[in-house]
């Protein structure tokens, strides 16, 4: 068939970048060098191939039996990274000739399982693949079990002799990069940034990394091993991550807020609960369907990007931590500034802007709640909800414009305890953040205070703000210099 023949020549152009690596790996192991066609079976040697059943990548990986070789995550899932899943595909096939003697019962069983073809094998009396094909009967040897040794071994004539058949046919080669393990939790847009590397690229050469990890939900975490562009004259991997500036390399992951499913519970109503989606907590949770959750599952929401929500890295786990690189020569650093700390970092005088009141109208700032507002207001939350048609359960979202209701407390009023709930979390957050020293920062085209506080120096907005006073919030062109508060845990003081 035509689709087929099509399919089968992509995976042959596919399987020139790997063919070579998986040969080396699955004969260290002692297996047969032939098994590397078998992802022509399951895949045709597309990372990104997913069944109707869950199984992910070039081996097709369940993820019951993924989790016995690989790690597999909302961050993570290493069944698209070929190399690692090949080593894993390897232990497979090991432990199934161990069980079974013979490979085509072997291969078979990557597909059927060990221990249903060891019922199989029994149900027959026999070992013999041709037997147990024509003559066994059970309800899950379906044509694809009872047809996969035989599609193993078309797929490695042809593959063997491709040449007969697809006389013109070019094969994909190796990419070439430069390997690191990661010394540290790095957000994806920083690799971006102070790497020069785009975004596709940096999907490409890493297919394990999931999208929570490109809308910077997560961080790429401590000890991943990062694969990036090598060019002629290019540095090695540990010399080109010298360009992340100290300040965006992180000793902790980003932790998202957890939601426990409770009895009646939907995705659609967990997602308009926490202003959501159903296919980000697909996304976030590696759920293979938008329709099964169970009572007691635990699923992670939006991750906080604060720096205060982060979890620190198990010590127990084994990481490849390498020296801390110093910035290049060629990079040059900030400008230092005389580190005076503003006596309003100790002390909350006035609102910033983003908290003033537009008449009626607040906009949410960061961890405020509708719980909040209505405690602020002397008011049932329902009345806010009512107010701002809400519906019940919806979480209000950081910039979000809410209208008040006045009826029981004054604005000024209503501005003092707002005031001094933040003035309280500020005053814990500097208890346990110091600031040690400035510097100097130069906006860029469209940068602005909440670009240069939260994706540059991860710093509090209000912070920044505090040292640059006069500065206008929401207008502010290129050229302008910030003041840019350098912390520091005050347990290293």
């Amino acid at each position: 068939q035509r689709g087929q023949r099509d399919r089968f020549q992509e995976g042959l152009v596919r399987a020139g970048a790997y063919e070579a690596r998986f040969r080396v790996i699955l004969t260290s192991y002692g297996l047969p060098a032939d098994l590397v066609y078998l992802p022509h079976v399951e895949s045709s040697f597309n990372t990104y191939a997913y069944s109707k059943f869950g199984a992910a990548g070039m081996w097709q990986f369940m993820p019951g039996t993924a989790r016995r070789f690989l790690s597999m995550d909302n961050v993570v899932d290493e069944r698209l990274e070929p190399f690692k899943a090949t080593h894993a595909a390897a232990r497979l096939l090991a432990h199934n000739y161990r069980r079974l003697g013979h490979w085509p019962l072997a291969i078979t069983a990557y597909n059927h399982g060990t221990t249903g073809m060891v019922r199989a094998r029994k149900a027959v009396g026999s070992d013999d693949i041709a037997v147990i094909v024509e003559r066994y009967s059970g309800r899950r040897f379906g044509f694809a079990s009872r047809n996969f040794y035989a599609q193993f071994l078309a797929a490695r004539r042809v593959a063997r002799a491709y040449r007969k058949h697809f006389p013109t046919l070019e094969l994909a080669t190796p990419a070439a990069t430069h390997v690191v393990a990661l010394p540290f939790y790095v957000d994806a847009k920083d690799l971006q940034r102070h790497l020069g590397v785009s975004a596709r690229t940096l999907a490409r050469l890493n297919p394990s990394l999931r999208p929570t990890v490109f809308r910077s939900e997560k961080y790429i975490p401590m000890g991943f091993e990062l694969r990036l562009p090598a060019a002629p004259g290019t540095a090695d991997g540990e010399s080109l991550l010298a360009a992340i500036p100290p300040k965006r390399r992180h000793d902790a992951q980003r932790v998202s807020a957890v939601h426990v499913v409770r009895r009646g519970d939907t995705l659609s109503q967990i997602a308009s609960r926490y202003g959501t989606s159903v296919a980000r907590l697909v996304s976030m949770n590696g759920l293979s369907s938008r329709h099964r959750i169970r009572v007691g599952q635990k699923l992670e929401l939006m991750a906080p990007r604060n720096r205060e929500s982060t979890r620190r890295a198990p010590t127990a786990a084994p990481v490849v931590v390498h020296r801390t690189a110093t910035l290049p020569s060629t990079q040059k650093a900030p400008p230092r500034v005389h580190a005076v700390v503003p006596a309003t970092v100790a002390s909350v005088r006035t609102a910033p802007p983003w908290r003033q009141l537009d008449g009626r109208f607040a906009t949410v700032d960061h961890q405020e709640t509708l719980g909040h507002f209505a405690d602020w207001l002397d008011l049932p939350a329902s009345v806010l909800r009512r107010l701002n048609g809400l519906s019940s359960g919806k979480a209000l979202r950081m910039g979000q414009r809410i209208e008040l209701d006045f009826s029981k407390v004054s604005p000024k009023q209503f501005m003092a305890h707002r005031a001094a709930y933040h003035e309280k979390r500020e005053r814990a957050f500097l208890a346990r953040r110091r600031v040690t020293d400035t510097v100097a920062h130069t906006l860029a085209e469209g940068e602005n205070m909440w670009v240069v506080a939260n994706d540059i120096y991860d710093v509090p907005v209000w912070l920044l703000h505090r040292f640059n006073p006069d500065a206008g919030f929401r207008r502010l062109s290129a050229g302008t210099q910030l003041t840019v508060p350098v912390l520091a845990p005050a347990t290293e003081l």
